[in-house]
């Protein structure tokens, strides 16, 4: 599934795992400057040569490639965004488009147009106050207990975040949490 943008110079392509994280995403987005690709399921993966021949024949893939060539006509895309759930298996599909990326694009990625997005995994609420704040990893709870009693809300995916969060934590250039993918890059933001 491609949602694409009015513009295409300057614009962004968010690539996510799902029809239901595109639909969250379209709701919300910039539809002249961003584009959303939604693969169904996991990419295989490609550092294996069985890999490599099933992600020949995945058309969801092929799709992707083709819209990344630079002859395509939607190809201006400045930034392209892996945007997966928080979670474990959010992680994996990531670490698997990361994988295809660094050796099958490696010019997009040496160009520094590929990033992460990493959305939150969970929002936590001091009762007493009413102060939030965001979390990526167990760590960031447990930072934060001096704040006293507080109310933990997990989000199981892109999909499940409330519209005004996901533009906030996601789209939101001044917002997100996002950096260049590199050839050697660490699991965890």
């Amino acid at each position: 599934m491609f949602l694409q943008c009015r513009r295409s110079s300057q614009a962004e392509l968010y690539i996510v795992e799902g029809r239901s994280a595109a639909a969250s995403l379209n709701a919300v987005r910039n539809k002249d400057l961003q584009a959303v690709y939604a693969l169904q399921g996991k990419i295989p993966n490609v550092s294996t040569p069985a890999g490599l021949r099933r992600a020949q024949r995945n058309d969801h893939v092929r799709n992707l490639i083709q819209l990344l060539q630079p002859d395509h006509a939607d190809s201006a895309f400045t930034r392209k965004h892996i945007l997966c759930d928080a979670d474990a298996d959010g992680l994996h599909a990531r670490s698997l488009l990361e994988l295809f990326f660094c050796i099958h694009l490696q010019t997009l990625v040496a160009d520094q147009s590929v990033f992460h997005i990493y959305p939150p995994l969970f929002r936590i609420t001091a009762r007493a106050t009413g102060r939030q704040w965001f979390g990526w990893q167990r760590g960031d709870f447990e930072q934060h207990t001096e704040e006293g009693e507080v109310d933990v809300t997990y989000y199981k995916g892109i999909a499940s975040m409330p519209a005004n969060l996901l533009f906030d934590t996601c789209l939101c250039a001044a917002n997100r949490r996002c950096r260049p993918l590199a050839l050697r890059d660490p699991v965890l933001p």
